[in-house]
Formats: C-alpha cells, structure tokens, sequence
C-alpha cells in the first residue's frame, strides 16, 4: 500500500490519476458563461505552467496570484508548487480602483521581497498601459497565466516545507503573510473532512475572495484531497445580486457554503418575496458562518426568510478560525443546529460567562458557540498576563496549538516568536498560537467575546465592541446591521467611546433623530454615552475582504479627519485627542 501522499502537489498528481475526467472546478460568471476544469486539465495546465515557471528560476521565491478568475487561480497556485515557488495570496487588480488595487499589491511584494506575478492577460495589458501612474508596482515582473514552457522537474519538497504564503486580512494590524507548511494545510483539510462530514459527494458553492482563507483552504484544496467539486461565482456577483449566491446552491445542488455573518444578514434583507419564488435550497446541509462574529439574531432571520425553500436551521455551522491555523479551529456543525445561550450581561463584562437565568437578569446577552475544536487541535482559555490556563466560563484569550498551525509570520522573526510562541504559566512544553481574541469555553465549547486589543476600558469598565456595534445597529430602523465600528477615544476626562456607524439607505435620513435613537439604545443596554456617533452612507465603514470591521482604520480617519462618506459627526463633548 502507497503512503499518503505529503504534499498538495503530490496529492494533484494522485487525485488527476485516479478521476481524470471528473469536473473539479466550474466558474459561474455572471453572464451564464461556465469555464470547467476537470483534474486532468488542471494537471496538465498547471505542469505547462510549471515548466514556465522553472525557466525563470523561481523555486523557492514567493510568487504572488493576483488573478481574479477561480480556475486560473488554481491553476497557478499548482503551478507554482510544481516549480518549486511559494504561492502568494493577493487580490486582483480592479479597473474601478486600479491605483488603490495596486498599492495593495506593491505593499505585499515589498513585504515578502516578490519579484514575480502570474497574471491574466487582460490584467497584464492594463499594468502595461498604465504603469507610470502605478509607481507601487514598481519592477515586479508579471507572467501570463496562458505562458507555457517544456518539460518541469518539481524540486523535492517535504511536509514541513513551506506551501503557501497567506496574507492576513489585516482587521486588527496590517498584513502579514502566514508561512503554511503542507504538514498545516493537508491537516486542516482532514479536520474540515472530520467536522463537515465531506467526501467526494460534496458540492461546495462559494463567492468569497480567493485570496482570503475561508474562500481558498476548503474551495481549493479540497477537491484535489476528497475528489469532490466547487462552484465559483465571484465577490461582486453576490454583492450586487445575493440571490445569485442562493440560485447556484439550487442549480448545482450545493452542500456545503461558507460565509461571514454579514453575508445571511445581507441576504435574507435583500432577497424579497418575489426573488424567494421556486428557490429550492434542500440540498444545502454545511452553512458555515465564520470569520466574523456570529450572531444568533442573523442565523435566526436567515432561517425564517428561507424555511419555505428548504432550508434548515439546524444546517447552520458557526465556526471559528484564522489565517494562522490555516482555516478553522473549532466547529459547531450538528445534526440539532447551533447552540445558543444567554448570558448575564454584566457578568460577562466583569470576565465570567454566567447563564442569565441564573441571575434573574432581564440584561442578558446571546452567544453562540463556535462548536468543538476540530480534530488534533487544542483550545485553551488564557490570562493574556499571567499565562494561567483559566477555569470553564472564564473569560480570556483564546490560545490554539495543534498541527494545523502554520510555521509563522514570514520574515518577521519577532512577531512570530510573540504570536505563535505562547506558553502557559506551567510551561508544559507547548508553543500556542496566542489569537488575541477573547472567549470562554463551557461544555468544552467555544464561545467567542470579541478582540483583546479591540476592549473598550470606560470608567474602570470593560465593554466588547461587537455588543455595542449590535445595541447601535438595533436602536433605529433605518440603520445597517453588522454596519457599525465602537472602539474608545481620548478625551479630558479619560477614555471614551466612539460609534461609527453606516445607514441603510440615505433617503429620508434624519441624522439628529438617528444619532438620538443610537446614544438612547446605548444608555439604556449598557449606561454608556457614546463620546462621539458619525453616521456613514452605505458601504462607507472600512471593512476587510472577509467583511470584518476594520476598526483601527475606523478610528484613524476619524481622529485625522478623513472619514469618507459621513452624513454627520456628533460631538458630546470636547474632541478625541489627537495623541490616541
């Protein structure tokens, strides 16, 4: 009997040998065109690449894959594998935003020193005939997708051996590359097979970003791991049409999708009667909500406005990951449906999770848990001080270890002996990944609080961004749900809180009422007066690929006075400090 093979390339070469002919990878674009790709052309594609690739000399550099269409996606990423290069997440050039499109990718070759990207042709063209206004390109050089060259010879490479480069979202700090060994990635893909339940039957359908870890870990390397398919439609075709993402799980029979929470919020509020008419999501059994907080009230609503399609509550799988353990860490898929509990408000901003019926208290909160920790990895609750493991319903930072964690940062030594060497106060031995995420398990299960570095600290008080954001988008009906940033502020008389927040609609807006509606809710649900409230046109709070509220980024433009697509900033006292 062979061993398993022990690296993605391996497992493609194995995968394209067994099923040949079976379609792996179908891009939905939005005009019914369909490009298919079976794990024979993929194999065949990619080694044309490769042997590109090799003529370059590139074994061993990081290649950055700013493609936009799926199947070329995949396609370099093996490509790339097969030469011996370090594929490189990165978001495609965007003809509406070309200047900021390409600082972003200036800014992620300069950070992990790449000198190469593999682009479309019409990408290439663009940087072409643009490149004197896009200096923060600089003198990477590009590679057409569509470029061939004879023969390969893939360089050995080990589990151990560094795979891919995934940047981070940058939702808290600016982006980093997470250096993932295949050791990593193809243990992740075992937990995610564990925890969903997947096999060659599965039919994954997903919009989310190629270059964020949710829309690549299990779209991508799943099929060439379990034979099974996925359907790709792009970002902006949800975006601007959510039911697209709906009729292509009834289409192709979807199983199995993964969104953030804002994506069932967004969904269920703008696909209306006439658009739900004949949709048939019975197939759908894996929901997974992750990558941002995951609310009780989303899931909920999601559910009643789709219950006459076929779909189930309890196929919703709250989850809870990061880029630095490859994808996911914990999952709440069961066949009863996630669990929900209410917890005393107060108490769980004094740092303990204690049922609100326990209390009699009538200011309670709903938590959902995250589920169990998938298989090999470890959850630990921790003081982010004293390092000691804290008891069941305390509340902490979430520490991670197991074999799905990736190596490190890339060329950030210091960063990653802070974040990836953590160690308990009893030092047992073990390097954790310190998260900087705040829960509390009960049960054994995870229930997610907020961001460490994101606490709010007003008189003494600690108080989760992600509670304030919900009271504000809850006070007034005109306001967008999962739409709102809370973070603290300078002030004479000590820290003080701010809330930014977007309108659904700008017809109509009476900005003073809205903005008394915000400050009432929130003196009311946690006797908080909110220091500064600045109402924003949709789409204008700062948000990641992923959907996750940039909040420092938030703070920044208002502190510096460039907060774009304001309707109106209210001062209830002096202004913030400009020394934040």
């Amino acid at each position: 009997m062979n061993a398993p093979p022990e690296t993605l390339h391996s497992l493609l070469i194995e995968r394209a040998s067994r099923t040949p002919d079976k379609v792996a990878y179908t891009y939905l674009h939005d005009r019914g065109e369909r490009r298919e790709l079976t794990f024979a052309q993929l194999s065949r594609e990619a080694h044309g690449l490769a042997a590109r690739l090799g003529e370059l000399e590139v074994a061993g550099r990081p290649v950055l894959l700013p493609l936009e269409q799926p199947t070329e996606y995949v396609i370099g990423f093996f490509a790339c594998l097969l030469a011996g290069a370090v594929p490189t997440s990165a978001a495609p050039l965007q003809r509406p935003r070309l200047s900021a499109t390409a600082d972003q990718l200036g800014a992620i070759a300069a950070d992990c020193g790449a000198e190469f990207a593999i682009g479309s042709e019409r990408a290439i063209t663009m940087v072409e005939k643009e490149r004197e206004r896009l200096p923060a390109l600089g003198t990477l050089r590009w590679i057409c997708i569509a470029e061939r060259g004879n023969g390969v010879t893939t360089p050995p490479a080990g589990p151990e051996a560094i795979a891919y480069l995934q940047y981070t979202s940058g939702s808290t700090d600016r982006p980093k590359a997470v250096a993932l060994p295949h050791r990593s990635l193809l243990g992740n893909l075992e937990s995610l097979r564990q925890a969903l339940r997947l096999s060659a039957e599965t039919r994954m359908v997903t919009w989310l970003p190629l270059s964020h870890d949710m829309g690549f870990v299990a779209p991508v390397l799943q099929p060439v791991n379990l034979g099974c398919s996925t359907f790709f439609l792009s970002p902006t075709s949800f975006l601007v049409r959510p039911v697209r993402w709906l009729r292509a799980i009834q289409e192709h029979r979807g199983t199995l999708s993964a969104a953030p929470n804002f994506a069932y919020e967004l969904t269920a509020r703008r696909v209306g009667p006439a658009e739900r008419v004949g949709l048939d999501l019975s197939s759908w059994t894996h929901a997974v909500n992750g990558a941002e907080p995951v609310r009780a009230e989303s899931m909920a609503r999601f559910a009643e406005a789709f219950a006459a399609a076929g779909f189930r509550a309890e196929s919703f799988a709250p989850s809870y990951g990061m880029a630095e353990m490859t994808c996911m860490a914990t999952c709440g898929a069961r066949p009863s449906g996630p669990v929900v509990r209410r917890f005393d408000r107060v108490r769980l901003e004094e740092g303990r999770a204690v049922a609100a019926a326990a209390t009699g208290s009538q200011d309670g909160d709903d938590r959902v848990s995250c589920g169990r920790p998938v298989a090999g990895t470890r959850v630990e609750i921790v003081h982010p001080e004293t390092r000691r493991s804290l008891e069941e319903g305390e509340v902490g930072e979430i520490w991670l270890a197991g074999p799905s964690v990736g190596r490190g940062y890339y060329t950030r030594a210091a960063e990653t002996a802070t974040t990836f060497g953590g160690r308990l106060e009893d030092d047992s031995g073990t390097e954790f990944l310190r998260t900087g995420d705040l829960g509390f398990l009960l049960g054994g299960e995870l229930f997610v609080s907020g961001r460490l570095k994101d606490l709010i600290i007003v008189r003494g008080r600690n108080y989760l961004p992600h509670d304030i954001e919900a009271t504000a988008a809850r006070s007034h009906p005109v306001l967008a749900p999962d739409a709102a940033a809370a973070f603290s502020v300078d002030t004479p008389d000590g820290e003080g809180l701010a809330v930014v927040q977007e309108v659904a609609t700008v017809r109509g807006v009476d900005c003073d009422a809205v903005t008394e509606a915000v400050k009432a809710a929130l003196a009311r649900q946690h006797g908080l007066r909110p220091h500064v409230v600045a109402l924003l046109e949709p789409g204008g709070l700062p948000k990641t690929t992923s959907g996750k509220v940039r909040r420092r980024a938030c703070r920044a433009a208002l502190d510096e006075g460039r907060l774009e697509r304001a309707l109106s900033i209210t001062l209830t006292g002096p202004a913030p400090s400009r020394d934040a």
